[in-house]
């Protein structure tokens, strides 16, 4: 498990420039295949949106999104890209094992968070996601 303390992701997050962490700041494959095809307008949320790579791509396909991170930095930065290309993303700093859901999500992305905590603590956020 990660020493949440001090996670790894930090500093990288904390670098000026681009989305670059992960994948080169281009949506993960299952993401842009599920959500080119889906309607504008529809809710998405990304569950440990690290710096928003698969966020900015739900806002720019016209998906009213959320993304939520435990890393303070990993959401400024969301915050501040997302603001100069001009996308709209409800970016908020929350773990994703004590987050609330409060609506119905048409599309949940959680791509490359939930190895980083316990399985009884993963297990019980996809039972959540399900419901939702």
């Amino acid at each position: 498990m990660t020493d949440i303390k001090n996670p790894f992701w930090e500093e990288s997050y904390k670098r000026p420039g681009k989305l670059d962490t992960f994948g080169g700041g281009k949506p993960s494959a299952d993401v842009f295949s599920v959500a080119s095809n889906m309607e504008k307008g529809l809710l998405a949320l990304d569950l440990g949106c690290g710096e928003g790579r698969n966020a900015i791509f739900l806002a720019e396909c016209g998906l009213i999104t959320t993304a939520i991170d435990i890393s303070e930095s990993g959401i400024e930065k969301l915050k501040s890209y997302s603001s100069v290309i001009g996308v709209e993303i409800d970016a908020r700093v929350c773990d994703l094992r004590k987050f609330h859901f409060d609506c119905k999500y048409d599309l949940i992305a959680c791509h490359g968070c939930l190895h980083l905590v316990c399985k009884s603590e993963w297990v019980i956020a996809i039972e959540e996601m399900k419901k939702y």
